[in-house]
């Protein structure tokens, strides 16, 4: 069967636009993505067991609206399962907050007026002994989007604080739970140490 060069030529032409198409995609996905920062943390509360009760704010700087259906935790080594959406659509709009927790209900005990989107995920954050740990948002593939290594001696610590990002550092302020955070520059904390750990496991 004779199949002519100008079949060979558009069909090249055809697959050569569909992979431009589809890398620009992916690229504008994974910018997109690289937008969304961990901006808040409550991992001692200041009363009571902290057990379901802690919780992470992540927030869309980027330019459009985002899919976090699919984004993952990763923390104590173990990458976590993918966020069950409790409130919300899924979809993160350009300036908009949502809060990860490891328990809805206890999270809703604790702030019954919250309205914004709320993520469950399985976790415990770790403060005994002085010691923080690091934090990953992670998309579908596990490529690392965003991440901290907390340490209580930055504060928050079981004062009724939470640990929040502000103009690049990391500093320990009541907790503005899915609203802009604090500035308080006199507070300012060193930049995190975001050394990746060796080991993981999916759960």
């Amino acid at each position: 069967m004779f199949v002519s060069k100008k079949f060979f030529k558009t069909t090249f032409f055809v697959l050569f636009r569909f992979v431009i198409v589809f890398s620009l995609f992916f690229c504008l996905v994974q910018i997109a993505f690289a937008q969304v920062e961990i901006t808040e943390i409550m991992y001692d509360l200041e009363e009571g067991s902290d057990t379901g009760r802690e919780w992470i704010e992540i927030y869309n700087g980027s330019g459009n609206s985002v899919d976090i259906l699919g984004l993952r935790l990763f923390e104590a080594k173990t990458t976590h399962k993918e966020f069950k959406i409790i409130s919300g659509d899924g979809i993160l709009s350009l300036g908009e907050y949502a809060i990860i927790v490891a328990d809805d209900t206890k999270f809703y005990i604790d702030n019954p007026t919250f309205s914004g989107d709320v993520l469950d995920s399985s976790f415990s954050l770790r403060q005994k002994d002085g010691i923080g740990e690091r934090l990953v948002i992670r998309d579908s593939e596990e490529n690392d989007i965003d991440s901290v290594t907390y340490d209580p001696l930055w504060g928050a610590s079981g004062d009724g604080n939470s640990l929040q990002k502000s103009n690049g550092n990391w500093i320990s302020a009541s907790p503005t739970v899915g609203k802009v955070n604090a500035t308080v520059t006199s507070e300012s904390l060193p930049q995190e140490d975001d050394d990746n750990d060796d080991q993981q496991e999916n759960v």
